[in-house]
């Protein structure tokens, strides 16, 4: 009786609501979706978190950032075989670095995009704050697609497939003139420090900072001395190994720091590993979790004459073999 009576309950409810499917438009419950999401001031902290997280990703990932950068210099030799190629500037579009930088950063800015359009129109106490920060992420990503490319396709907000295809590609100066915008527009928005868990987000004098490394790239030497004088706020520590103290994180030297969370969670930038030499636990007094690679690079002579007599930062910077 009991089962009978659930059914007939079950069908007078299906035949009560047979003149509209309203009831069939459920929102997912395992994910989140545009139409739903960038609504409270969470929602929009949670996106600029996701443009963080992806540059760890960039700067990290195996370092493939910054042996390109490296392998392209005077400063060591290339030290195995994918590096070897832009050592000797034989790179390629289809070179696996190559096509991992530019889509990496285009992903990030695609982020940040969708943050500075959302957010239009919404009435939110960090609003602000939120797209300084979008903005500064943006320009920074801008600025080194500009070092990597040259002139880039800019876009200034949300794109459709479609039209991200029909976008041209910028001239370099109209790129800058993009990236100067942003910089600009996140010193405006964005607070000169933060404190408790804000600490690490982006600030004024960080995007200063990268405003003026963005004008002396672009060879603007007037602009860029005026914007380095215009930073307040910050010093060089007296002792230099300090920098590398992670109790010194966020300290009076950084403008900007990607923020890792420690504890073996899968977190932190494998560059200190990668650039010790295999096996390598104790560095320069300082026992390492994880012990060093075999691809360590090896510097090239120029790169160690560069350092005068007694400078105290070549202990630090070098580990040198009695070979």
């Amino acid at each position: 009786m009991k089962k009978n009576i659930i059914i007939s309950l079950l069908s007078i409810s299906f035949l009560g609501n047979s003149c509209t499917s309203d009831f069939l438009d459920v929102q997912p419950q395992s994910s989140l979706t545009t139409a739903v999401f960038y609504t409270t001031e969470n929602d929009f902290d949670q996106a600029i978190a996701a443009a963080y997280n992806q540059l760890q990703g960039i700067y990290d990932n195996g370092n493939q950032y910054q042996q390109i950068v490296e392998g392209r210099s005077d400063d060591e030799t290339a030290f195995n075989y994918w590096v070897l190629e832009y050592g000797k500037f034989l790179d390629t579009d289809f070179s696996n670095g190559v096509s991992w930088i530019w889509s990496s950063f285009f992903k990030t800015i695609a982020t940040t995009n969708a943050v500075i359009t959302e957010i239009e129109g919404k009435d939110l106490a960090n609003k602000e704050r939120v797209l300084g920060e979008a903005h500064f992420i943006r320009g920074l990503c801008y600025m080194e697609l500009a070092r990597f490319f040259g002139g880039v396709p800019l876009y200034d907000g949300r794109r459709s497939t479609d039209e991200y295809k029909t976008i041209p590609r910028s001239t370099l100066e109209e790129t800058y003139s993009f990236i100067y915008a942003d910089l600009n527009t996140a010193i405006t928005n964005l607070p000169a420090s933060y404190d408790g868990s804000d600490i690490g987000r982006a600030t004024s004098g960080a995007a200063k900072g990268f405003l003026a490394r963005a004008y002396l790239y672009n060879n603007d030497y007037t602009n860029c001395l005026a914007t380095c004088n215009s930073i307040t706020g910050y010093q060089f520590f007296t002792d230099w190994s300090q920098i590398f103290n992670e109790d010194n994180d966020n300290g009076p030297q950084a403008l900007f720091q990607l923020q890792y969370t420690s504890g073996g969670i899968g977190e932190g930038s494998a560059l200190q590993t990668n650039l010790m030499e295999a096996n390598a636990r104790v560095v320069n007094g300082r026992t390492m979790q994880y012990s060093g690679s075999s691809l360590v690079p090896v510097v090239s002579n120029d790169f160690i004459n560069s350092f005068e007599p007694g400078d105290s930062r070549f202990d630090l910077s070098l580990a040198l073999t009695n070979e």
